[in-house]
């Protein structure tokens, strides 16, 4: 039986799977001076991660993060022991041999990495993200196609932020929530059904009509 399940979890192709990072808490180690590798700084140092990047030469753009805290720039050859101090690995370069060099040395060390110049041989990738007020979100389809993540990024957006209110108002029902019923009433809030009465201005009527009793809200 086992067996069995285990082949109906691997029968299908497997997809890419997501983690939010604490970028505060995120040291980026990147190699490369050119588009790639300002692409990446920008994404890394604009959400808060510590970012050194590593090249020879540096494209011109790289000026705008001269005055940024969290990116450090050296000027050098590539070199093995900034592996060490960083969390992830960014490869920017079009340097076939070296790039191969890096991921060996991050496999040796156990460190995430990603290759710009070969996608499949890294071990993760950077999905189009947006951000609004109350929720993030992330979108990449599994083939290539940059473009389409970033047109459906941007159209998943418009449709959540009609939710925007409605995800503050459920974050702050479960921070004041006490009760051991908590679990039943976020389950009872996370629906279409209340989400119905929520744009009708009765939200607080029906949690007191279900759970009001003992001052369960």
């Amino acid at each position: 039986m086992p067996e069995d399940n285990k082949k109906d979890i691997l029968r299908g192709s497997i997809g890419n799977s997501f983690i939010a990072l604490i970028p505060s808490k995120v040291k980026v180690f990147i190699v490369g001076g050119g588009r790639a590798a300002f692409i990446k700084t920008k994404s890394f140092a604009s959400r808060g991660c510590k970012v050194v990047v590593i090249s020879k030469k540096f494209n011109d753009k790289f000026e705008i993060f001269r005055g940024f805290s969290n990116v450090k720039f050296i000027e050098h050859e590539y070199v093995r022991d900034y592996i060490y101090e960083a969390h992830m690995v960014v490869i920017a370069t079009n340097d076939k041999k070296l790039n191969g060099e890096i991921r060996r040395d991050c496999d040796r060390v156990n460190k995430l990495y990603m290759d710009c110049s070969e996608p499949e041989k890294g071990m993760y990738v950077m999905p189009c993200e947006r951000d609004l007020k109350n929720f993030s979100i992330a979108v990449k389809v599994k083939g290539k196609s940059p473009k389409t993540s970033i047109y459906l990024a941007e159209k998943a957006k418009a449709y959540l932020e009609d939710y925007e209110e409605f995800a503050d108002f459920t974050v702050k029902l479960r921070n004041k929530l006490k009760s051991d019923k908590k679990k039943k009433i976020m389950e009872f809030v996370c629906s279409d059904d209340f989400y119905f009465f929520y744009r009708m201005g009765k939200a607080e009527l029906i949690l007191k009509l279900f759970y009001g009793e003992g001052n369960e809200i």
